[in-house]
């Protein structure tokens, strides 16, 4: 994937040996704590960029309102 004004972007294909669909998710949730937990040893941050609604809710429970509503 080509790199954006926000950073590299990170695209994981996972396989696992159990065609399970809860022990992949299990599989999934445990690389991605390891991911998340690991990169600042490496100098790497991590950036999920927020939707309109994350803001929208964010801006709710921070009693700030919402413009247009």
């Amino acid at each position: 994937m080509d790199p954006t004004p926000e950073g590299l972007p990170l695209q994981l294909w996972c396989f696992t040996a159990d065609v399970r669909w809860g022990p992949y998710e299990d599989t999934m949730s445990d690389i991605f704590d390891h991911l998340l937990t690991i990169a600042p040893e490496f100098g790497l941050e991590v950036f999920e960029s927020p939707t309109g609604k994350d803001v929208i809710t964010a801006m709710e429970h921070a009693n700030l309102g919402v413009v247009g509503k």
